[in-house]
């Protein structure tokens, strides 16, 4: 028999018959003893755990307990994995490093802009402007927030200077404060 193929009224009898000595209920299968039921639980239990030995698991064998599994669909993929228990924690330093950095861009990076007349102070472009330590900011935390060790500087010019080589043709790179050219006007 397969799919789509048109079965006679006798056959379903037949079928029907068959299933009831059986005594399942629409393709429920045979029915099994208890002692064959706890044979096919020892056998997957078995196999699970040889899966599990001889495969490399996410977890790497770490159980986690998920909080609330109550409304599972509606909470977050890594609810109850935050913090130190996280396999991608790295002690806190990447939040207050990017605190850090909002700080910069919100006052001192500013400061810098509006000092240098929103234009890179190399070539005098005033677009895709972007803020540059002078004294790195990775190896001098004291001068991170010091604005006489910071310049502005526009992406090409930003890129020549970290690299040392002209910026490639269509990519943008680092942190953009100023996109498009800031037309001042004097009063």
């Amino acid at each position: 028999m397969h799919l789509g193929q048109k079965i006679s009224e006798e056959t379903r009898a037949k079928m029907r018959i068959a299933a009831q000595k059986r005594g399942n209920n629409r393709g429920s299968g045979w029915k099994l003893s208890e002692e064959h039921k706890k044979k096919i639980g020892l056998a997957n239990k078995v196999s699970v755990k040889k899966y599990f030995e001889t495969h490399d698991t996410w977890s790497k064998g770490k159980h986690y307990k998920i909080k609330d599994t109550s409304n599972m669909h509606h909470t977050s993929w890594n609810k109850g994995l935050t913090g130190p228990i996280n396999s991608r924690w790295k002690g806190g330093i990447t939040d207050k490093n990017n605190l850090e950095r909002r700080k910069f861009a919100k006052t001192i990076g500013q400061a810098v802009l509006k000092r240098d007349n929103y234009a890179c102070v190399l070539c005098g472009s005033g677009k895709y402007l972007q803020v540059d330590h002078i004294q790195k900011w990775s190896d001098y935390i004291e001068l991170r927030f010091d604005i006489n060790n910071c310049r502005t500087l526009c992406m090409d010019c930003h890129y020549f200077i970290t690299y040392g080589k002209k910026k490639p043709e269509g990519i943008m790179w680092g942190n953009i404060i100023i996109e498009k050219e800031v037309s001042l006007s004097v009063h």
